[in-house]
């Protein structure tokens, strides 16, 4: 099972196995490599910058017809009006999942994340 966290600052706090990238840059390598992501966690906000272009990329490769399956998104992030964006974004994949968004913004307890 590949699991691809992008996020500047946190790790999983059950240290599960995962590629973890801290940039775009680094998150668009991974995805270079891989046949499909089991579950993409997406922060927002990046220092600096946030994880929209990397969705972009996501979206650009899917209509030049190289879709990179993605069974399951989570997106985790304190900015919760960024929510709305990055569903936007991910809404323009074919044939990707709905993204799960909490009701709440969440916190690294919440999501089991830790930095």
């Amino acid at each position: 099972m590949t699991i691809l966290l992008l996020d500047d600052e946190r790790s999983f706090a059950d240290s599960r196995e995962a590629l973890v990238a801290r940039t775009v840059d680094e998150a668009i390598s991974y995805a270079e490599t891989l046949e499909v992501i089991n579950e993409l966690w997406l922060d927002f906000i990046l220092m600096p910058g946030d994880t929209i272009p990397f969705v972009r990329y996501l979206v650009t490769r899917a209509r030049e017809g190289n879709l990179l399956p993605v069974n399951r998104i989570i997106f985790h992030s304190s900015a919760f009006e960024a929510h709305g964006l990055v569903e936007y974004w991910v809404k323009l994949i074919p044939g990707y999942p709905e993204v799960e968004l909490p009701e709440v913004p969440v916190t690294k307890t919440i999501i089991g994340l830790t930095k």
